[in-house]
């Protein structure tokens, strides 16, 4: 039957009308089977093609995540292991605090982050709460607010108060 249908695909008139008187049926109906057949089989090829394509796309997405993810990069949660950001001890006396209320702080890394950029700032020390999405900040020397907020801004985080 397969050999049948691959003559009548090269175009011979003899075996149409062989497929036909076997199959029991007029030779039109062959011809039209076979031409839907084609149709059918590259209708498939081309599904087949456009899935495999969105899969693609898909893993390329997952894997660039998960590798950022992995390398502490993400905006969130880069790195998970890290033990909780020992506190920064000021030399002199504390002339000043102010909480800063900060959004986008999602776990323990991401309050580590805020409170490592705040403690990078020479003449600050920073308590972070993740519950309550803020950082206590103490000063023993006159340090502009906008150096504190740009280094959490700098961290991915935005500053509400």
């Amino acid at each position: 039957m397969r050999e049948l249908i691959e003559l009548l695909k090269d175009g011979h008139a003899r075996t149409t009308k062989l497929l036909a008187i076997e199959l029991g049926t007029s030779e039109a109906d062959v011809k039209r089977q076979i031409e839907y057949g084609r149709n059918v089989r590259g209708s498939i090829k081309m599904s087949n093609l456009i899935v495999i394509v969105i899969l693609v796309v898909v893993m390329f997405f997952a894997i660039k995540g998960s590798l950022k993810h992995l390398k502490g990069e993400g905006g969130c949660c880069g790195g998970g292991s890290e033990v909780k950001e020992p506190d920064k001890k000021l030399n002199g006396p504390v002339i000043k605090s102010k909480t800063f209320k900060i959004d986008g702080m999602h776990c323990e890394n991401c309050a580590n982050r805020v409170k490592r950029a705040i403690n990078g700032i020479d003449g600050v020390s920073a308590k972070v709460n993740l519950r309550k999405k803020e950082a206590l900040v103490r000063y023993e020397k006159d340090v502009d607010d906008s150096e504190i907020i740009s280094a959490i801004e700098g961290q991915g985080y935005s500053v509400m108060s």
